[in-house]
């Protein structure tokens, strides 16, 4: 018994479309393909929304970063898609339509805007914010674009340091919500008796600059407040612990597929690999090591368009260092354990010589294993932010 509520956005009533039992009304409906011609679809409808209509609903603030806003609390958007996924627990445990269920509850906060009611604003301004050493970050040794607002929500150049704190407090005090709001989905499942036999993956699709680099949000580039999201996996059989091994949300999949008793074979990269054998509890040990799958703690990244405008990029991340590819420009190499805050381009360092070409083979092959075309197209791309929609550079 499926259910899903909240953020899809891959098109208009998708998890329905695939065979959801119960799913939010209208999920994602608004968000129209790209269309150069109609003012209603997503792109543009964005720019609004982080403009001119979100400003009309702040009390205090600056659209699109953070701003108070007259909604009650339990009308925020994690409490609302919260409260959909505690129906359908309700619902399952009363009327028990099959013998398992697999519910997902996609709430898009902590994404920006941090709206929040008077009530959490006012316990934001209580936290004290870490400012990020990266701040004032001016870009020399860096691919052009990186100093560019691509977005309104990049355009950070009228934000002040103390402006800047309570942008992160505001931050702080969304995650937080979205803390509490995944609470009364647990709730729910102990209530209803659930809690013990039930598995759960807590994952993120990207991180938030947050004001590393001088930036809000994502973009174009690599930088590990971007790059690095949370995964949390609890459930039976699983031990408390953190593990240092490098995963990837490509192994989301591959998790909950053995997580419902499938025994998938890992085929290519795309098809990610279970975490699993990383996170049992010591029972069965000997069967376990039998069986474990090797994670080289190696991350690889791939990035194509940023709201519909062409960057390509591919990169790699070991345990110290990062090395990024940008075919249409410089190329990047941190040590994040000397210079963690990713402020200096070392990429012609001729004593990181040998650990650029390593990263470099290794990023190589992954790309080849992926059957990534990029290396044979660099010829024919078209200039870095160009709207390929309509082939006409961004803004």
């Amino acid at each position: 018994h499926t259910g899903y509520f909240g953020k899809w956005h891959l098109g208009p009533n998708g998890p329905a479309i695939r065979g959801a039992h119960r799913t939010s009304d209208g999920i994602d409906a608004g968000r129209l393909p790209y269309n150069p011609d109609k003012p209603e679809s997503f792109s543009y409808q964005s720019a609004l929304d982080s403009t001119a209509k979100q400003q009309a609903r702040l009390i205090e603030g600056r659209a699109p970063f953070w701003g108070v806003i007259d909604t009650p609390t339990e009308q925020l958007t994690p409490f609302r898609i919260a409260r959909e996924g505690v129906k359908f627990l309700d619902e399952f445990a009363s009327g028990k339509p099959a013998d398992s269920f697999f519910l997902t509850v996609s709430t898009n906060p902590p994404h920006f805007p941090h709206f929040l009611s008077r009530e959490l604003a006012a316990e934001a301004r209580q936290l004290t914010p870490v400012i990020p050493d990266s701040l004032h970050d001016d870009f020399v040794d860096r691919p052009w674009w990186h100093g560019k607002p691509w977005w309104p929500s990049m355009d950070t150049s009228e934000i002040s340091d103390e402006e800047w704190r309570t942008v992160i407090q505001f931050a702080y005090r969304h995650m937080m919500a979205v803390d509490d709001s995944i609470g009364m989905v647990l709730d729910a499942l102990e209530r209803n008796e659930l809690l013990d036999d039930t598995c759960i993956m807590f994952v993120a699709d990207h991180g938030d600059t947050g004001g590393a680099h001088g930036r809000f949000d994502k973009g174009a580039y690599f930088y590990d407040e971007v790059w690095r999201i949370p995964l949390v996996l609890a459930g039976p059989g699983i031990e408390h612990d953190t593990k240092s091994e490098f995963v990837s949300i490509a192994d989301v999949g591959a998790t909950l597929f053995e997580l419902a008793g499938g025994n998938q074979t890992r085929l290519t990269p795309r098809d990610g690999q279970s975490v699993l054998s990383l996170v049992r509890d010591k029972t069965g040990a000997a069967e376990r090591m039998e069986q474990a799958v090797e994670f080289p703690n190696l991350a690889f990244g791939r990035y194509d368009l940023y709201n519909g405008m062409s960057f390509p990029v591919r990169a790699v991340r070991d345990e110290r260092y990062t090395y990024v590819w940008n075919p249409q420009s410089i190329d990047e190499l941190y040590d994040n354990k000397s210079d963690p805050a990713q402020m200096k381009n070392r990429i012609a360092d001729e004593s990181l010589s040998a650990v650029r070409k390593r990263l470099k083979d290794d990023l190589t092959l992954f790309m080849a294993d992926l059957h990534d075309t990029l290396p044979q197209r660099v010829g024919e791309l078209p200039p870095v932010g160009t709207i390929v929609a309509t082939n006409q550079l961004g803004p």
